[in-house]
């Protein structure tokens, strides 16, 4: 059965599919971009955006039982949180770099500004994630490292 349009609310996988789209618009602006940055900047740029994609992915599919397990969670959407708070001075100084060329002035702007806009969309959903997730495994139990039976756990 639909749910109406207003009726919606933001899915809790809304941070995976916002990375995503970011990881695609970065994408197609390098792409686009003069092939003399590519050495320089845009393979730098490209790098973070799918830093950021990798990071909440792995985030989304760690499924915590304990304590640790939500630890590690939450410190990939720290790593993705870190990737995009890195891509946005990269990226300033891509935008700079394309202002320079008159043909790329036509294109850029609208560019970068959907990508401004997905990266300050993604920056609100991590932070509730992070929120929501604090709430969610608060009750967790304490994390007991299991080690394999042929292993022996390291002596302190």
């Amino acid at each position: 059965m639909a749910v109406l349009k207003s009726k919606r609310s933001e899915s809790k996988m809304e941070f995976v599919e916002v990375a995503r789209k970011l990881e695609a618009k970065v994408l197609s602006l390098c792409i686009r971009s003069p092939k003399r940055l590519t050495f320089f900047l845009t393979s730098e740029v490209m790098r973070l955006a799918s830093a950021v994609h990798n990071e909440v992915r792995s985030a989304n599919n760690t499924y915590p039982r304990n304590r640790h397990e939500a630890q590690l969670r939450r410190d990939h959407l720290t790593e993705g949180n870190n990737a995009l708070m890195n891509l946005i001075p990269k990226l300033a100084l891509l935008y700079d770099c394309l202002l320079e060329n008159p043909d790329c002035q036509k294109w850029c702007d609208g560019a970068i500004s959907e990508i401004a806009d997905l990266i300050s969309q993604e920056k609100a959903l991590i932070r509730a994630t992070k929120k929501a997730d604090a709430d969610r495994y608060r009750h967790l139990p304490t994390g007991d490292l299991h080690f394999p039976d042929d292993e022996e756990p390291p002596e302190e």
